[in-house]
């Protein structure tokens, strides 16, 4: 044998380990070997913390394995791996706890020897809490009893296993919570091979829920809502399932009652993971090499006992012992997407997020709370869909990039622009972390959230934050929900723009500016002064900038400081003769709503532009076999300093008055066919029109550029008004004769093609 550390360890283990042929047979009994695999150690040789825990051993850490159980309330102490078992029920189970998650803890010592493990929330905490314990190398006090014992006093029940008193982990960093390092060592990144392995109750083969290539589709489709296609999004590309397959319909050795049986006693039917793993495991050992694995789901073609199941193990497979993610699924679990993603998130070492209440599984803000009411639509397939998981969970496994991680400091008063979760830009910060007092352990999150992607189903877009504390022993980060209604997915728990959240406790306002394209624009005082920013206005042409709020009217006032986060309105108008043509400076300037994260440098565009008019030249009225009709002559003339360019049109009304409102009528319309109209240059326009009832007393009303084709320098000087003479006489310009206007009227007409 190579004398690596391992088994250095396993032989100075060997020393101190009680022979099982000295254990009373009443021992023997209560405390029979239930093995995982065969010298776990060795698959952790040469990590770093092997040399902790010789160095605990060396300096009189006495140990105590599973095969030297002392008798019951005995101190004693155990060293192996520690493992978390999450445990979710369907919805609407018909037992009061429904609501409860499930969690087993178990220890894998350096014999591959699984012994179920009971503490407390406040054990949890001192050690750093279950994501600092989670897959890591541990020595244990406590004592041994059963665990679960059954009340009914004729019921031979409880299952052996050790109540833990104390934790000391042992790794290369403190015990005290060393939150970068927890982070470091639970990074998840690169190709992530799974094996989803299907295995049928040896009472069941029969019962074969779905064919293999259904789950092929749904574990390794690269798109939607294939897992691969749904753990790149959330990951933003930094894991794959690359190399994963599915394997089976394999038939297991055992009957369903093998696997799920009453194993504390308490009349209830449990799971025995141990059991399920290895004999499904086993069963596809031919098809598989499991060291190139990272995880198993083990899929089972009848329902187990409460729950779906996910976390992790301890297997020796392949002459390897490694750590393997596990899950494992019965048909309700498989049969919707996001129950597999919340398994699977278990088994990346991702505890339950929730709100601040008693319930485990009311956050529809993360698919590692509550996949049940986020099912809308529902897939005609693989039924509800999971969404994405929350900012603290991303960040734990590894997947937001420090430069995309705002951490606010002490004193600090900054606006940033938060980017969604889902689908984000390339730039931004995906989420804020803003630590109280100095701790590594309590700290808010902040992130943004919007209806795209998996996150379609989601309540609202809105910014949530987290309160979250990582010694908890599940549900480490709860979402912040003002209104304590029990409902953490209302408007109580979502900031929309104007919305500020206030720990005055700790002098924290997080405020939401604005919305955008994809996300938030956020401020974070976190007990710092209120900064200020300079705005600066800037002009191209002749016109005058204010601002809504008091300081610029440039003019002679064209600079101010404004309050960092404060939203700013600038109105431009152009002097006569000119034209407003847009904002220019920079980007956050190009609507006039500026929001002061920054100096900003805004530039007002003017430019001399068209100004078309209008003005009758002649108007009359004939009537012809009862029809009245009002004949016109109108020119159309430039103004302004620059040429009109393009085809336009002018919009004829009746009206009571000379003024256009409502209540006129629209006549008719013509084109002004001209392509061009050069500063100070005319074109006429003549016609005739059929009025719908007596003209006399009313006004033909002519609306120049009546579509806005043209934009002007003054949009104000439009509409040519004139009185309608009676049908019994002409009116021709002021003191001429009708002869004598007969003939320029005709030119016009012969000039502006009048129809």
């Amino acid at each position: 044998m190579r004398d690596t550390p391992g088994n250095a360890y396993c032989s100075l283990m060997s020393r101190f380990q009680v022979p099982r042929s000295r254990l009373t047979e009443a021992q023997t009994r209560l405390y029979p070997r239930r093995r995982i695999g065969p010298q776990a150690v060795q698959g952790a040789a040469g990590k770093g913390w092997i040399v902790a825990l010789l160095s605990f051993i060396l300096l009189g850490g006495l140990t105590q394995t599973a095969a030297s159980q002392p008798l019951d309330g005995q101190i004693s102490s155990l060293s192996g791996w520690f493992h978390t078992i999450w445990g979710d029920r369907p919805p609407q189970v018909n037992e009061p706890e429904s609501s409860a998650t499930q969690v087993r803890y178990g220890l894998v010592d350096h014999n591959g020897e699984w012994t179920d493990l009971a503490m407390d929330e406040t054990t949890q905490r001192l050690s750093g809490g279950l994501l600092a314990l989670n897959r890591r190398p541990v020595v244990l006090e406590g004592t041994w009893q059963r665990l679960f014992a059954t009340s009914d006093p004729s019921r031979e029940g409880g299952q052996p296993g050790f109540r833990v008193g104390a934790i000391r982990r042992l790794s290369k960093f403190s015990t005290q919570a060393d939150e970068s390092a927890v982070l470091e060592e639970a990074a998840v990144s690169g190709s992530q091979r799974w094996a989803t392995i299907l295995c049928r109750f040896a009472d069941s083969t029969g019962i074969t829920p779905h064919p293999k290539t259904w789950f092929e589709t749904l574990m390794l489709g690269g798109t939607y809502p294939g897992m691969e296609h749904y753990w790149q999004e959330l990951s933003y590309g930094q894991i794959n399932l690359g190399g994963s397959l599915v394997v089976g319909w394999y038939n297991l050795p055992q009957p369903r009652s093998y696997y799920i049986y009453d194993r504390d006693g308490n009349g209830s039917v449990e799971l025995d993971h141990g059991r399920a793993a290895r004999d499904c495991t086993t069963v596809a050992n031919d098809d598989l090499y499991f060291p190139d694995l990272i995880g198993v789901n083990l899929v089972f073609n009848q329902n187990l006992d409460c729950c779906a199941w996910g976390g992790s193990l301890t297997l020796t497979l392949d002459g390897q012992t490694k750590s393997y993610n596990v899950t494992w699924l019965p048909p309700w679990g498989y049969e919707n997407h996001g129950v597999i993603g919340h398994e699977m998130g278990h088994g990346f070492g991702l505890p339950h997020s929730s709100g601040p209440y008693s319930a485990t599984y009311d956050s529809r803000w993360d698919v590692m709370s509550d996949v049940w009411d986020n099912c809308w639509p529902e897939h005609p397939e693989y039924g509800c869909i999971g969404v994405h998981t929350i900012a603290y969970h991303k960040d734990f496994l590894g997947w937001v990039p420090s430069v995309r991680r705002y951490v606010a400091l002490p004193g600090s008063n900054t606006t940033i622009e938060l980017e969604r979760l889902g689908q984000p830009s390339t730039t931004g910060y995906l989420m804020a972390k803003i630590p109280l007092g100095g701790s590594a352990t309590q700290f808010y999150t902040v992130e943004a959230r919007q209806k795209v992607g998996y996150d379609g189903p989601l309540p609202d877009s809105a910014v949530v934050i987290h309160f979250v504390d990582t010694t908890r022993w599940d549900r480490d980060a709860q979402v912040v929900d003002t209104d304590n209604n029990g409902n953490p997915n209302d408007a109580g728990a979502m900031w929309l723009p104007g919305d500020t959240f206030a720990d005055t406790a700790n002098g924290i306002t997080v405020s939401v500016l604005s919305t955008t394209t994809s996300g938030f624009l956020v401020a974070i005082n976190y007990g710092g002064s209120n900064l200020q920013h300079t705005l600066s206005v800037t002009k191209s042409g002749n016109g005058t900038v204010r601002t809504d709020l008091p300081g610029i009217d440039c003019g002679p006032d064209c600079e101010e400081h404004y309050e960092s986060g404060t939203v700013v309105n600038l109105t431009a108008v152009a002097d006569t003769g000119w034209l407003f043509a847009g904002w220019g400076g920079e980007a956050d300037c190009t609507d006039g709503h500026v929001t002061m994260t920054r100096d900003l440098t805004c530039t007002a565009i003017f430019t001399s532009g068209p100004d078309l008019t209008g003005q009758f030249t002649s108007l009359s009225t004939t009537i012809s076999k009862g029809q009245e009709r009002v004949n016109f002559g109108l020119t159309v003339q430039n103004l302004g300093n620059q040429t009109a360019v393009g085809r336009f049109r002018v919009a004829f009304y009746l009206s009571a008055d000379s003024g256009l409102d409502g209540t006129d009528r629209l006549l008719t319309t013509q084109t002004v066919r001209s392509r061009s109209l050069a500063p100070g240059r005319g074109t006429s326009l003549s016609g005739r029109i059929m009025l719908p009832s007596p003209g006399e007393g009313q006004y033909l009303l002519a609306v120049i550029d009546s579509s806005n084709l043209v934009i002007e320098s003054d949009e104000g000087n439009n509409l040519a008004a004139a009185s309608i003479p009676s049908a019994s006489r002409r009116r021709i310009g002021r003191g001429a004769t009708d002869l004598a206007l007969r003939s320029p009227l005709r030119q016009l007409t012969s000039k502006s093609g009048a129809r």
